[in-house]
């Protein structure tokens, strides 16, 4: 398993609120063997993703990017609501996993492996880019904003 890392450009960083104010520090891709930890009942109970989707305004016509999407934790009740996801992420063993879980939930996602920096999709066919505590590079760096 490869581990990588990257400088963090967001001003304040929701994975890092409590560790640094501002500033350049790294961030680590979170542990394949440690995707359980993302997608289990524990989580479920204290942080419901329902609770979140809910609260977007999403339409039933919609077409959502789940960027930074690890196991799909919240590209299943985002595609339960839509009719369009595509789940975004840098490692292809969470996508197996979201693909999986999609599957085992009855409901269909697109895996579309990516760091950000060149996703290729029609102009116009997004209606919204979810991003939950991804410890993806920031959508500050130019090409990443640019791929969408």
């Amino acid at each position: 398993m490869e581990s990588s890392s990257y400088r963090c450009e967001l001003l304040i960083c929701g994975v890092c609120i409590g560790l640094e104010s501002q500033g350049e520090h790294v961030h680590k891709r979170y542990p394949e063997r440690l995707a359980f930890t993302l997608n289990n009942r524990f989580r479920r109970f204290l942080e419901p993703p329902e609770q979140l989707i809910s609260k977007l305004g999403l339409r039933a016509t919609d077409v959502v990017v789940d960027f930074g999407c690890g196991p799909g934790f919240y590209t299943i009740p985002i595609a339960r609501a839509v009719t369009r996801t595509i789940a975004v992420d840098v490692s292809s063993h969470m996508l197996e996993k979201a693909v999986s879980n999609a599957k085992k939930n009855h409901v269909t996602v697109e895996a579309l492996a990516s760091d950000g920096t060149a996703i290729k999709l029609d102009d116009g066919i997004v209606d919204l880019i979810f991003l939950s505590q991804s410890s993806m590079r920031s959508l500050t760096d130019q090409r990443s904003s640019a791929s969408f």
